[in-house]
């Protein structure tokens, strides 16, 4: 879990067995009154506080982590398919589970949908390596209304997501 962890998994993947598509999918906190709790996420974009990215570039460089597009596309057209709401924008991958510093609220003013820890460093390391990323989201809790999925919920209730998923992968490996 975690920018570090994604860091060490990615590199592997691409460098020890060629993975060219690598796909996060998981749950994310969402901001704000529209985002809905079982709400599906796809992250074109990830901002990030990490100093993990922020530091592989030089001075005055702000890299923008951006989704593959191809992917993005595929994943849009199965959910379309599938008759799956989702939203799609910029999401912020948090280096911090807990982080009282971060004004969620400023973020949400701003357009990002919600918070997880992965994405920002998937993407950053799919661009690196010339290969396909993406990350698709279900929202558990939503960290400006505090309505939050149970254990239970979080365990059995993102069979969408997953079918999208799912359904993106087989396209992918079409190609």
């Amino acid at each position: 879990m975690g920018i570090p962890s994604i860091s060490i998994y990615t590199n592997e993947l691409i460098k020890f067995f060629g993975v060219k598509h690598l796909m996060r999918v998981g749950s994310i906190g969402g901001f704000g009154e529209n985002i809905k709790i079982r709400d599906i996420l796809i992250a074109q974009s990830a901002s990030t506080d990490s100093a993990i990215i922020q530091n592989t570039f030089k001075a005055g460089v702000i890299y923008a982590p951006t989704a593959d597009f191809d992917m993005l596309l595929k994943v849009y057209q199965s959910a379309q398919d599938a008759h799956v709401a989702v939203k799609v924008g910029n999401i912020f991958s948090a280096d911090r589970f807990y982080n009282d510093e971060i004004d969620y609220q400023q973020l949400t003013d701003y357009g990002i949908l919600g918070t997880e820890m992965e994405t920002a460093a998937l993407y950053m390391l799919a661009a690196k390596y010339h290969v396909q990323a993406l990350s698709i989201n279900t929202v558990s809790d939503n960290l400006t209304t505090g309505e939050a999925l149970s254990a239970e919920d979080r365990e059995t209730s993102f069979k969408e997501m997953a079918k999208i998923s799912l359904e993106t992968a087989i396209k992918c490996t079409d190609q």
